[in-house]
């Protein structure tokens, strides 16, 4: 038997925002710099909602410690610098007045960008937590969202997830959240609507 709703947790990517352009110039350009070339647009899209690590490794195989520890600093530079070529989804509009009944969470296989992008659309102050491969193995182990509903006090009962991957809804399953996995063109009235529909469970 589900409970009051008490949180609800957003992904970043494909969820909050619509990012994919943005991160595949920004990957294309880390594997131009380090001499994988043409890599198609299908081809990393693929791989989104894996860590920045795991799409390398994908892509370029596994390599010296030292070159994928520069790529990594790379694609973070780079990651930033595509900040601003991200476009805000439907669901930012409805944020403030969910935080208003709800803690809002943001549960991201991101790591140092997550709180930068959160802040480049003016959502940090409605925002209880992020959660990060640092707080937890990422998506899809289960680690993050349990530390989400740590930070927010509530059970997995208590929450739902809004996920956009297959990644993020075996994250939501192994974890006991309730996940639905939408897209950055999903209207915010859906979300309300799964919301509404969570609530009505209990």
């Amino acid at each position: 038997m589900a409970s009051d709703l008490k949180a609800i947790f957003f992904d970043i990517d494909g969820v909050l925002v619509d990012s994919e352009d943005a991160q595949i110039v920004a990957f294309q350009k880390l594997f131009e710099k380090h001499g994988f070339p043409n890599v198609s647009k299908q081809h990393l899209a693929s791989f989104f909602g894996m860590t920045s690590s795991q799409i390398i490794r994908k892509v370029a195989g596994e390599q010296p410690e030292e070159k994928m520890k520069k790529m990594l600093q790379d694609i973070h530079t780079l990651s930033i610098d595509v900040i601003p070529l991200m476009k805000p989804s439907s669901v930012q509009s409805i944020i403030p007045s969910l935080a208003q009944k709800y803690s809002i969470g943001v549960v991201t296989n991101r790591t140092k960008t997550a709180s930068m992008i959160i802040g480049h659309f003016n959502l940090s102050s409605h925002v209880s937590c992020i959660v990060t491969p640092w707080d937890g193995k990422p998506k899809p182990a289960p680690d993050m969202l349990l530390a989400a509903l740590q930070k927010v006090g509530a059970k997995p009962g208590e929450a739902i997830y809004f996920g956009d991957t297959a990644v993020d809804a075996e994250a939501g399953r192994a974890a006991g959240v309730r996940t639905v996995l939408v897209g950055p063109q999903t209207p915010a009235s859906f979300f309300e609507k799964e919301i509404s529909l969570k609530n009505q469970s209990h």
